[in-house]
């Protein structure tokens, strides 16, 4: 029920509606000097004072609702002599043809005269230095000037696009003032867990939540990994609370019941799980199952055996840091695949949040044009706190020849050199650089000397064997249930040393690569069989017969 539906004031709403407690901070200092300003101001004079606002905030902290409540309070204050709210976005305001956007633009302030203009996702229209995205912010900057137009404007949108926003284009920051730029923080794991027990309360539903042993499961413990867990970028606060809700709900219903189960939350339920030693145990055997990677399991065992340390002693495992690393090796060397298996791991330990895995190479790094390339940098690195950011073939941030790429190079290597120093970065992000040795230390050391000090750790990943290459094409037939002939392997090694003589072998690709045309000859084999039933079976002349590869 809103503020309009009872005796409460839309100030009083403000403060009482957890989450909003910095707008209600803000409107409650500025509300006072506005009404003493308001019986200062002359008639006839100077254009009345009316405050703007930004507000900063992800999907689902009720940025609209608070606009509203913003227009209302100003109304009640008589600043505004309507208190309505016009809400809006780039595409109201954007025309296709020249002219139009002038007029979209000043047709929407004329219908906010007296009220509130709220334009959401606000940074898409500093998007573009030019066209009609600029036609319409130039027509707002003079309408805020004029005399004629008396609107409050708020323009929302994420946090770090509107600080980038803010910064690319200064004159802003001063037409809002630094005390009207607020931020809606992500509701916390108590507020998310009230939202959602209020809509199931609301309709009658009660809550028996007991996991595969009926041990009790905790709403407490589910929304702070809920919480913690979150998407920094997809997060939809009360909108997923809500969705939650309405799917346990559903799922109850189904069964023609009033209660909740921990089964009602689907793929959810694994937010009842308690992060730490006891929840690793699947990872881990993946990781074993494995060939090679003798460094890389040794590091995720030392991580494994910190947290198992500070569980038996009492102590904390926030001061273990998630960690910068090299992954240093030729292709097909299993960089890539071990790199998400090392998140997932981090997040079941509790060392990092999510187990959200950011893959990128350098060029997602570097703008295509002078200026651009910065904000796209700490973009990137932006995402990836509370997860861990794979940049593949990271070598290519290294400035190579001069000019304006290497230019923009040098932009991408400051800004992240800058974001891993910081220590607040350290231990919310886990930051993984895959590529070739000598051009890996070049990249980050030779071309950078801030890269000289930052803590590094390089992990190794040597060639495979042989040996190696065969078990892991062995692995690939177990995993598809095909038995493996008496005599394939002997086959199998005098082509892995030949292609490595011819300068073609790729370590894991090549076993993936023999594999997937060995498949294929078995499975030609067995359709075009006379037999009614022929087992699923590699043998040595699927193997042999394959020609050049």
């Amino acid at each position: 029920m809103s503020a309009a539906e009872t005796n409460i004031s839309p100030l009083e709403e403000l403060k009482n509606t957890r989450g909003w407690e910095a707008v209600y901070t803000r409107l409650n200092a500025l509300i006072p000097k506005q009404k003493v300003n308001l019986q200062e101001s002359q008639p006839g004079g100077a254009r009345r004072e009316i405050p703007n606002f930004i507000l900063k905030g992800s999907p689902g902290v009720g940025k609209t609702t608070v606009a509203e409540l913003i227009g209302r309070i100003l109304f009640e204050a008589g600043i505004l002599k309507k208190g309505h709210t016009i809400a809006t976005w780039r595409g109201d305001l954007v025309g296709q043809y020249v002219g139009e956007t002038a007029i979209n633009t000043r047709e929407l302030v004329e219908s906010a005269h007296e009220g509130v203009l709220f334009i959401d996702n606000a940074y898409s229209l500093f998007e573009e230095r030019r066209g009609f995205c600029k036609e319409a912010v130039d027509t707002l900057v003079e309408t805020m000037t004029n005399k004629k137009y008396n609107f409050c404007l708020i323009m929302a949108g994420y946090p770090e696009e509107m600080d980038e926003l803010l910064t690319m284009n200064r004159g802003w920051r001063s037409r809002f003032g630094e005390a009207n730029i607020l931020t809606i923080e992500d509701f916390k794991p108590d507020i998310l867990q009230d939202i959602f027990e209020k809509a199931c309360t609301n309709k009658g539903f009660t809550f028996d939540l007991k996991g595969a042993s009926e041990e009790e499961l905790s709403l407490d413990l589910f929304f702070e990994n809920l919480y913690n867990q979150r998407d920094m970028r997809g997060f939809g606060n009360a909108r997923d609370a809500l969705a939650i809700a309405e799917t346990a709900m559903e799922e109850a219903d189904m069964r023609g019941d009033k209660i909740i189960k921990a089964e009602d939350f689907g793929s959810k339920q694994s937010y009842f799980v308690k992060r730490g030693v006891s929840s690793i145990d699947e990872i881990m055997k993946e990781i074993n199952s494995l060939v090679g990677l003798v460094e890389i399991k040794a590091l995720i065992k030392q991580k494994l055996d910190r947290v198992k340390y500070e569980e038996l002693s009492g102590g904390s495992i926030d001061d273990i840091l998630p960690g910068y690393y090299f992954f240093l090796g030729n292709p097909g060397t299993g960089k890539t695949t071990i790199a998400k298996l090392f998140a997932q791991a981090l997040m079941k330990l509790g060392v990092i949040k999510t187990d959200r895995f950011k893959e990128c190479t350098p060029k997602d790094f570097i703008g295509e044009y002078i200026g651009q390339t910065a904000p796209k940098t700490c973009r990137l690195l932006e995402s990836a706190k509370n997860a861990t950011l794979f940049v593949d073939e990271a070598y290519g941030l290294a400035p190579r020849h001069g000019g304006v790429g290497d230019t923009f190079k040098v932009e991408a290597m400051n800004e992240l050199i800058a974001f891993m120093y910081d220590p607040e970065n350290r231990k919310t992000c886990c930051m993984i650089f895959a590529g070739y040795e000598r051009e890996m230390m070049e990249a980050f050391f030779g071309a950078n000397p801030g890269g000289i000090g930052l803590r590094v750790e390089v992990i190794k990943f040597e060639d495979y064997t042989s040996e190696q290459v065969y078990e892991i094409f062995e692995s690939f037939c177990a995993k598809k249930g095909y038995a493996v002939a008496d005599g394939v392997r002997d086959a199998y090694l005098p082509i892995i040393e030949q292609m490595s003589r011819r300068g073609c072998f790729a370590n894991g690709r090549t076993a993936r690569m023999i594999f997937e045309k060995t498949e294929s000859k078995m499975i030609s084999r067995i359709v075009r069989s006379d037999e009614e039933k022929t087992k699923s079976e590699i043998t040595v002349d699927d193997l042999l017969t394959l020609g050049k590869l």
